[in-house]
Order: C-alpha cells, then sequence, then structure tokens
C-alpha cells in the first residue's frame, strides 16, 4: 500500500499536468516578458489546513507573480505555513481584521513584483456632522506595486451580496464605489502629472478597469489570466 509521501507525489503530479495543459493551463511566467497575477478566496483560511493541502496550495501559488488573497482568518499561521512551503523569494503583505474577522493579503515575487509604498483600506466620505455613511462590511485592501517600469495598484475586495434575489437586489449597485475610487484616482493623478493603473479584485474574479496592463479570471475554476495590450 503506498504511504502518504508516495500518494502527494502523485497528486502533484497530476496538479502539475493540470497546470500545464488543457483548459486549465496557466501560461508560463516569463521575467520581463509577462505578469501573471491571481486571487484566489480560500474559504475560512486559518492554521486548519492540512500540510497535504498547503503543499498543493503552494504549487499553484508559484504559478503567480502576485496572488490576491481573501478570507484570511485572525490566526496568521496557516498564512506563514503557505509561504514557507513557497521558493523563499515569495513575501506578504496583510491586513488588519476586517468584517467577520478577516484578512486580506497579496502574496507576491519579489523578483518580478516589488511594493512601492502605499498600502491602506479603503473608506469612503461621511458627512462630518454625523459620521453616518456607506461603508463596505470587509474594507477593501489597496497596495501598489512596480513590474518592470509598470507601475499598477490593486485593490483586493470581497463582496458578499446575499443569498436570495432580495438581499441581491438590496445591494444591487453598491460595488459602484470601486468604479468612483478608478476614476477619481485617475483624475487627481492626471492633475499632479501622472496616470496610476488600477486593478480592481473581487472575490474570485479581476475586473480590468481603463487602462490596465492585465485582465485575469478566477482561480477558482484555475482559468489562466490573460495578457492585454497596454495602450
Amino acid at each position: 500500500m503506498p504511504n502518504s509521501e508516495m500518494i502527494i507525489a502523485k497528486e502533484r503530479k497530476a496538479l502539475m499536468k493540470l497546470m500545464d495543459e488543457g483548459p486549465f493551463k496557466i501560461p508560463s511566467r516569463r521575467v520581463d516578458g509577462n505578469i501573471i497575477i491571481a486571487t484566489w478566496n480560500i474559504q475560512q483560511f486559518t492554521n486548519n489546513k492540512s500540510r497535504r493541502a498547503l503543499q498543493y496550495m503552494a504549487d499553484i501559488c508559484e504559478r503567480f507573480d502576485l496572488i490576491a488573497l481573501q478570507e484570511i482568518k485572525t490566526d496568521l499561521r496557516g498564512l506563514s505555513r503557505l509561504q514557507a512551503l513557497l521558493p523563499g523569494n515569495y513575501r506578504i503583505l496583510v491586513c488588519d481584521p476586517t468584517g467577520n474577522s478577516e484578512r486580506f493579503a497579496f502574496l507576491y515575487d519579489k523578483r518580478t513584483v516589488i511594493p512601492t509604498g502605499l498600502v491602506c483600506e479603503i473608506g469612503f466620505n461621511v458627512p462630518a456632522k454625523t459620521h453616518r455613511g456607506y461603508q463596505l462590511h470587509r474594507m477593501p485592501y489597496c497596495a501598489s506595486f512596480r513590474a518592470g517600469r509598470f507601475d499598477f495598484v490593486v485593490v483586493n475586495a470581497h463582496i458578499y451580496f446575499g443569498k436570495t434575489k432580495k438581499d441581491k437586489d438590496s445591494t444591487r449597485g453598491r460595488d459602484k464605489p470601486a468604479g468612483q475610487i478608478h476614476s477619481s484616482s485617475i483624475e487627481d493623478g492626471e492633475k499632479q502629472g501622472f496616470r496610476q493603473r488600477f486593478l480592481y479584485c473581487r472575490r474570485f474574479q479581476y475586473r480590468e478597469r481603463g487602462r490596465s496592463l492585465l485582465q485575469c479570471s478566477d482561480l477558482q475554476g484555475v482559468r489562466h489570466a490573460r495578457e492585454a495590450k497596454d495602450p
């Protein structure tokens, strides 16, 4: 009967094949040639993952230059264990706990992507008299990066629209603030003499917003990221 190490080796080989060919193929990373970005909601990610599961997660993460992670719980030991299974060039940015005691994180390969100083959580202006107004339950996490000469900002967001049609209808349009963030930031940036590219990352998917280098799809189906022309 095969031991656990043999089983893991066999399953990792199958996973590599899945990522190398067929409908779930992930493009090869090319230094100075592309940026491969993923977004991954690792549901309720705490220190409860087995080493076997973490190894497969690390094998997937290693295929990307930058991974936006959602639902990292308050306990960061699981994230630390995942990082330990990756090559030593991977670094992490992580926010404080937000709604539902969840964190956002960015896992990036410092050889191809470097942070450039902007790291923040995003809130929206409310009237000074009342201090009341609309805010997202999980405050989006924003960070700026550079790849070669390409500077960009990624907004990592996890928006819950509800389970029923009534819930979804009541929250329809609440992701519009993300578009407002992008529009106002572009406008303010141009006034100051520069243009910043934004990638807006929602749970399970990236959406291209304005002038961005990449179009990225979800990791739930391991559908690959595609390069886009930069006008």
